[in-house]
């Protein structure tokens, strides 16, 4: 009910806002993983993942879902983002995953990468 709630009456800087709040932040991953799920703006779910008071214990699996929804330059972006991968245990498989979910271009721009891919992503 609470995610409902959420949802239908708050914007998304709102739900961004309500991890200000101790009580939100002692919510379950996956109560939290939800709320990140209920934001349609990509800007405030990149602010939202990148956070690590809010991403904290949040499996690997979930972030990564959350990553898959994301357009490709936010995947971009994070793939590109040695520090995020490592914080986050995103291992191989995961990687793989993110990049298949990116259309053609951004595929191969990203695998055009030499030094990302084998020396980043490995």
């Amino acid at each position: 009910e609470l995610l409902t709630l959420i949802d239908n009456f708050l914007s998304d800087d709102e739900k961004l806002k309500l991890f200000d709040y101790p009580r939100f932040m002692q919510f379950d991953d996956f109560v939290r993983s939800k709320i990140i799920d209920l934001v349609s703006d990509e800007t405030i779910i990149m602010q939202m993942i990148t956070n690590d008071n809010i991403v904290n214990e949040i499996r690997t699996h979930k972030i990564v879902d959350i990553m898959k929804k994301m357009g490709d330059s936010s995947k971009l972006q994070l793939l590109h983002s040695q520090d995020f991968i490592e914080k986050h245990k995103i291992e191989d498989l995961y990687l793989n995953d993110i990049i298949l979910s990116l259309n053609e271009n951004s595929r191969t721009e990203i695998l055009s990468d030499t030094d990302l891919i084998k020396n980043k992503l490995n």
